[in-house]
């Protein structure tokens, strides 16, 4: 019988480890992360729950890690249970940015929802979503106080 050499078995073992120890760092982002767990939400805006929201606010919810597009046509904005029309989704790092035409409308609710699956970062996302109210009307204009006494 031909004794085993030990050696290729030892090159082998440490091969393996050596891949393990480069996985373990490509799995940790800068901010000691790991890549692999799932895209949280550590900030939105507006607020959620807010009230008094301006008509022209922007739109965004930041993840805790950079995220992915996986299935952005998903993510809206509803306006009293009506999803806006001409919602637009941009993605850059954490950030996910929603645009829409025009601004909202004056004293509504609106809800913004990240559907589950929408970004990933080796895992997918959970559902997300929140809500906010806009501000009140104000009504400055000078027309109405035309009386209709035709003047002249």
């Amino acid at each position: 019988m031909k004794k085993i050499k030990s050696k290729p078995i030892k090159l082998c073992l440490i091969t393996c480890l050596m891949a393990a120890l480069a996985i373990t760092c490509m799995l940790t982002s800068a901010g000691g992360v790991l890549a692999a767990d799932k895209p949280g939400v550590v900030a939105q805006y507006p607020i959620d729950k807010s009230g008094n929201v301006s008509v022209d606010t922007a739109v965004y919810v930041t993840f805790n890690c950079d995220v992915e597009a996986s299935y952005l046509l998903g993510v809206n904005i509803q306006g009293n249970g009506t999803q806006l029309p001409g919602v637009m989704v941009a993605l850059n790092g954490r950030m996910l940015s929603l645009s829409h035409p025009g601004d909202f409308d004056y004293e509504t609710e609106y809800k913004v929802t990240v559907p589950a699956g929408s970004v990933f970062n080796y895992v997918y996302n959970d559902e997300y979503n929140w809500s906010f109210v806009t501000e009140p009307t104000t009504n400055n204009d000078d027309d109405d106080n035309n009386n209709g006494s035709g003047g002249g």
